[in-house]
């Protein structure tokens, strides 16, 4: 309500306006409550929140999340450009993004950060750009993958070693997956025994390979191995090798991986040549049993 005095041919009369204000008030209180809904949601989001100028790069709010992350306060951290908390190798794909953001585009990316005490981070970054009292903002919600990438990149080191090991291994390495039937084999393997040239069933190849005499009772043990529970499958047998023409005596050793329900899902192995230790035994035993025989004729001879 809004009065004043006015006075008209010696009266006084109050001239009053009534507004009614039950719809702006109601509309203030629903903004207030989705304001501190918002405000609330922004400070409990667990992950990193930074909203910055895309003008200045000036960061103009963050979440207690981002605050704990880099280790500043929130008036430190809106002392800073969000450039600043990137760490110098994270520049480049900053800068590179820049003109994206400007124009609206979501985009999810990697980047090298710094804490405040200089030790970087590696952060998955969703980025949305919204207008804000008039000017372009960036909302950025954060996500420290450090760990994560540490991990992975031991696996690729761990992987990359495994494959040279593999490569320059002088005995013949495979790796079968089970469902799918896929099979790898390293360079020694194919150099030894060979391999399809049509990249055909290299399951059916394998066992063809084996001795006509041995297959049977190789074919049954791998058979019993994979239905069993146990971890390894081990047997010998001879294969023959590459040329086509010779059999090598071979001891394979292989792991199994199993599931959760135990089936197994994955053969891992090698085959390991013998065939060299095998002629040596074979050869010792002829001498010694020639040694015997001589031993033998000299002994009948003595007696006569």
């Amino acid at each position: 309500v809004s009065a004043q005095l006015e006075k008209h041919e010696g009266a006084l009369y109050t001239v009053a306006i009534i507004q009614d204000l039950t719809d702006y008030h109601r509309t203030q209180s629903a903004l207030r409550a989705y304001e501190s809904r918002s405000r609330l949601f922004f400070e409990s989001v667990p992950l990193p929140v930074l909203v910055y100028d895309l003008a200045t790069l000036s960061i103009l709010d963050a979440n207690p999340a981002a605050c704990l992350t880099y280790a500043y306060t929130l008036d430190e951290l809106r002392a800073l450009t969000v450039e600043e908390l990137h760490a110098p190798e994270g520049y480049d794909i900053f800068r590179a993004h820049l003109p994206q953001m400007r124009q609206g585009q979501s985009l999810v990316t990697t980047s090298k950060h710094r804490r405040r005490d200089g030790t970087s981070m590696d952060m998955a970054i969703s980025g949305y750009t919204l207008e804000l009292d008039g000017r372009l903002v960036r909302l950025a919600v954060l996500r420290d993958i450090t760990q994560q990438m540490t991990a992975e990149r031991a696996l690729i080191d761990s992987e990359q070693r495994l494959k040279i090991i593999t490569e320059l291994s002088t005995d013949g390495i495979w790796d079968c997956d089970i469902p799918s039937k896929d099979v790898h084999l390293n360079e020694a393997f194919r150099l030894i025994y060979g391999a399809p040239e049509d990249g055909g069933d290299l399951i059916a190849w394998w066992t063809e390979r084996i001795h006509l005499d041995d297959r049977p009772a190789v074919v049954r043990s791998l058979q019993v191995a994979l239905a069993g529970g146990g971890p390894y499958w081990s047997t010998e047998f001879r294969m023959l090798r590459s040329d086509g023409a010779r059999y090598a005596t071979v001891i394979v050793r292989a792991h199994i991986i199993r599931d959760g329900h135990g089936q197994a899902t994955r053969l891992t192995g090698a085959l390991v040549d013998i065939s060299r230790q095998v002629e040596i035994a074979e050869a010792t035993a002829r001498a010694a049993l020639e040694e015997r025989q001589r031993l033998a004729r000299d002994l009948h001879d003595s007696v006569t």
